[in-house]
């Protein structure tokens, strides 16, 4: 047996073996790459042990932000560890479940059919899980690692609890609250084991375990602490976030979905979504067989409990993010079924065993293989953010969120005017959509089409009054076109919506300064330099305004500070380059000119610049050969051929 589980982690490695350069992807460019809360590891609080208080998935959850600290400790920004962790903890759980499933299947109930095969049949069962398609959206995409966190601690505290290692269960069921709030199920999945394999009823149950029970039910006020900290979760979950009717009905046809997928893997699709589609005739008739299921799984649990713990755990398992709570952010997931695939494995298992007899053990493998094999090529669609994007449009071309993160990743890839189709599909789409205009607008400010890029953003504040990057992005509209106090205004109201949003903070200072509004302009960049120390935007910001102030010795120091910061930041070297020629000191500024003219050696404007300072600086000889330059690149550039002619 020894030897099986050794091929199956290794049958999981090369399932896995291509996933290790998949980059951050959606919500881990905000959960992990943007998380400063994860950037060290002392202290925990603040830190790992205190995420982000919004939507992001880390929000909540510590135990899950602390995993991903880890990684960020080992490797930074670098993909490898983290990919490494989710698949360590992936194959943990299989490991796991490989125990549960061989414990059950000796427990009286089931032990006259199973025991005798316990060990292989237990094996396939893992073996099929683990390596299920299905299962890399939880695996590969990394900020999922919540899902397969939680299933990995509540088959733990299960399989403790099976075990009657109640002080493990209880950590376990402790950890998994941290972890994710799906794990609010696993008390009531402890029970119910107990009632169903262990027991010979609830009263049995109830005197031989119902210290252990208790313990596990006390878990919940850690999470009831976690709720009441985080709340809906920056408004993506909870009751009211969206229509719970709506979000209900929406179920038993994804439900339905998950089973057919279990069964037959094809298409998967990254993301669904988040409208949840009408209630129509096949939703109505999704809701009546999920009734039917449900009846079912009572049944079985008064008449056969093992088949009823079965049914009874699958939509346990389903029901914290497929029942009546709404999840906003989207209506269905795969990720979702990633702990209850096990029950639907574990059923056909039994199933082809029962038909079959030993014989199954090798249908089962042969699915297992076939099986990695999928999970291996379906890890190729995640290798980049348009590879992903292209596969989600293609297979749900309703999804205008789909369409929005397409159009970004055509940009990425510098394929704008593609990217522009994608905006356009998805606002045509979801015309109530603010995020979809704010992204089109971008798009069409970027193509030059100013207009209607401003039309855009309007209709996004509209829409949702607190988008501060729409505010932001029409504020740089109205700045460009001229309209420096409507400018200013829309900063301000970014900023207020948005305190971190640095960008909008750096653009309020320069619409202020070219407004001659200089106190508030200094006010807002030293303000942002109080926080941010190391800005090099700021110190250049605020030696304009201090120049404009007559303030030249400080505005120096603090364009000295920007380029000690950033010796490649061309701003601050032109800026304090032309500075220190405007003072007089033109050896000093040349040095800074040359150090640019490094940075990017063929821009007329700026040679022509540095020209004009060594011709102040009585260099004529190198002066002219910058002329030259610039001639060359721009033969009919009238200062260029003026100064030369001055230096002859």
């Amino acid at each position: 047996m020894r030897l099986g589980l050794a091929v199956l982690l290794l049958a999981l490695a090369a399932a896995w073996s291509n996933s290790f350069a998949v980059p951050f992807l959606f919500d881990d460019v905000t959960s992990l790459d943007a998380n400063a809360s994860i950037r060290h590891l002392w202290p925990l609080v603040p830190g790992p042990l205190a995420p982000p208080a919004g939507g992001d998935t880390v929000s909540g959850r510590p135990l899950l932000n602390l995993s991903f600290a880890l990684n960020h400790a080992v490797s930074g920004r670098a993909v490898w560890s983290y990919h490494a962790l989710n698949l360590a903890i992936h194959a943990a759980a299989a490991l796991l479940l490989f125990g549960l499933v061989r414990r059950t299947l000796r427990t009286p109930p089931l032990r006259e059919r199973f025991a005798a095969d316990a060990d292989w049949l237990a094996l396939a069962v893992a073996a099929l899980w683990a390596l299920h398609p299905l299962q890399t959206e939880s695996v590969t995409y990394l900020s999922q690692r919540a899902e397969s966190l939680a299933a990995l601690l509540a088959f733990a505290t299960l399989y403790a609890f099976a075990r009657g290692w109640f002080a493990a269960a209880f950590l376990a069921g402790l950890a998994g609250m941290a972890a994710k709030e799906t794990t609010v199920v696993v008390p009531v999945l402890a029970a119910l084991y107990a009632r169903c394999f262990l027991a010979a009823g609830w009263r049995d149950t109830w005197r031989r375990f119902a210290r252990p029970l208790l313990a596990l039910a006390a878990t919940w006020l850690l999470l009831a602490a976690l709720l009441a900290l985080f709340g809906n979760r920056g408004g993506t979950a909870g009751l009211g976030t969206a229509s719970s009717l709506d979000y209900a009905l929406a179920q038993p046809a994804a439900i339905l979905r998950y089973l057919r997928l279990a069964l037959w893997p094809h298409p998967l699709v990254f993301d669904y979504g988040q409208r949840p589609p009408a209630f129509d005739a096949g939703a109505l008739a999704a809701l009546l067989a999920i009734l039917v299921l449900l009846g079912a799984t009572l049944a079985a649990l008064a008449r056969r409990p093992a088949l009823g713990f079965a049914g009874a755990a699958f939509f346990l398992l389903l029901a914290p993010s497929s029942s009546v709570v709404p999840v906003a952010s989207q209506f269905m997931a795969e990720h979702r079924i990633y702990a209850a695939l096990a029950l639907v494995v574990v059923l056909a298992a039994l199933a082809l065993h029962r038909v079959l007899g030993r014989a199954a053990l090798y249908v089962l493998a042969a699915l297992a293989l076939v099986a990695g094999l999928a999970t291996h090529a379906r890890n190729r669609t995640y290798r980049t953010d348009l590879a992903l994007w292209s596969d989600v449009v293609a297979r749900a071309p309703r999804n205008a969120r789909a369409w929005v993160n397409h159009g970004l990743a055509l940009e990425a890839a510098g394929r704008s005017p593609e990217a522009l189709d994608s905006f356009a599909n998805a606002v045509a789409l979801e015309p109530v959509f603010p995020f979809g205009h704010n992204n089109y607008g971008q798009a069409l400010l970027h193509a030059g089409r100013t207009d209607e890029a401003l039309r855009e953003f309007e209709l996004a504040i509209a829409q949702n009054p607190r988008l501060a990057a729409a505010h932001f992005n029409r504020a740089n509209v109205l700045l460009a076109l001229g309209r420096v106090e409507d400018a200013i205004a829309g900063f301000a109201t970014a900023v207020r919506l948005q305190p971190g949003l640095t960008d909008a903070r750096l653009n309020l200072g320069s619409a202020l300064h070219r407004a001659r509004r200089y106190a508030e302009a200094e006010a807002v960049n030293r303000a942002l330099l109080a926080e941010q120390p190391d800005s090099v935007a700021a110190h250049c910001n605020l030696a304009s305004t201090l120049f404009a102030t007559r303030r030249e010795a400080e505005a120096l120091a603090h364009l000295a500070r920007a380029v000690a910061l950033a010796p490649d930041n061309l701003t601050a070297r032109v800026n304090y380059g032309t500075a220190l020629a405007v003072l007089g000191r033109p050896a000093e500024a040349v040095a800074q000119f040359r150090a640019a003219t490094e940075l990017r050696r063929d821009d007329p404007a700026l040679l022509l610049n540095y020209a004009a300072v060594l011709a102040q600086a009585g260099d004529a000889p190198a002066a002219r050969t910058a002329l030259d330059r610039v001639l060359a690149l721009q033969p009919g550039n009238r200062d260029a051929r003026r100064l030369r002619e001055q230096l002859r």
